[in-house]
């Protein structure tokens, strides 16, 4: 016997949530680039027929999904810089819930940098390898600092390579799992004294700088290399 179809009312949607979806797609869409100015909430007033509490709504939405910031003392928001929200929400619930393992995320993370510092490698600027060198004098001269503080400046010296490698979606991606990565590394060194996480320090600060030099010389099956056997200590040490 044919199971029956269980429907659930339709539900209509607030005029906010409207709203925030119109000007969402037009984001999506391409119609509002990055720095674009909305119009001021009287303007979107009368152009949307709502209230200005409607209209306000619908803007503390788009701000909190990152896609518009606004300016102290300005009129009107700004269409925001793209972020990885969009990605780093859905996955940090998968990853809570145990739907995807530290090894599968290490795995796609392993995917994204491989291919960053091979681009960036071929295609960094003098001023982006600078600010690589930047990241990574920043860590040495933090050895000694907190650990959250040393993982922060591990996660801006992956960025500043992300940068240099010019592929946007790649750098989102690989942003993304950073993000998560710092957060369970972070959870599960917690109990570790004072030598292991120095040791670790270490480590990192040793591959970091054969990776450097590597994109300093162009050369990226070095680069490569370099950092196969970084993510290597990292799945090893996040995943036992």
């Amino acid at each position: 016997m044919k199971q029956e179809i269980e429907f659930t009312p339709v539900i209509t949607k607030r005029a906010s949530e409207a709203i925030c979806e119109q000007i969402t797609n037009m984001i999506i869409s391409g119609k509002l680039n990055e720095g674009d100015r909305l119009p001021s909430e009287r303007e979107l007033m009368e152009k949307l027929q709502r209230s200005r509490p409607t209209i306000r709504e619908a803007l503390r939405m788009l701000e909190r999904n990152g896609l518009i910031k606004t300016i102290p003392g300005s009129h009107g928001a700004v269409v925001a810089k793209p972020s990885p929200f969009f990605f780093e929400k859905p996955l940090e619930n998968m990853v809570t819930l145990n739907q995807i393992s530290n090894a599968e995320l290490l795995e796609v993370r392993g995917i994204f940098e491989i291919n960053t510092v091979k681009w960036a490698a071929l295609r960094r600027t003098d001023s982006e390898l600078d600010k690589i060198k930047n990241q990574l004098d920043m860590m040495l001269a933090n050895r000694d600092s907190e650990f959250s503080t040393f993982i922060s400046l591990d996660i801006a010296f992956h960025q500043a390579i992300d940068t240099a490698a010019h592929n946007k979606l790649a750098s989102m991606f690989d942003e993304v799992c950073h993000i998560l990565t710092e957060k369970i590394l972070l959870e599960m060194h917690s109990n570790k004294n004072d030598t292991e996480k120095e040791e670790m320090k270490n480590n990192i600060i040793h591959s970091h700088t054969l990776i450097f030099e590597a994109i300093r010389d162009k050369d990226v099956a070095r680069a490569r290399e370099n950092m196969i056997i970084h993510n290597r200590f990292f799945s090893d040490d996040l995943i036992l």
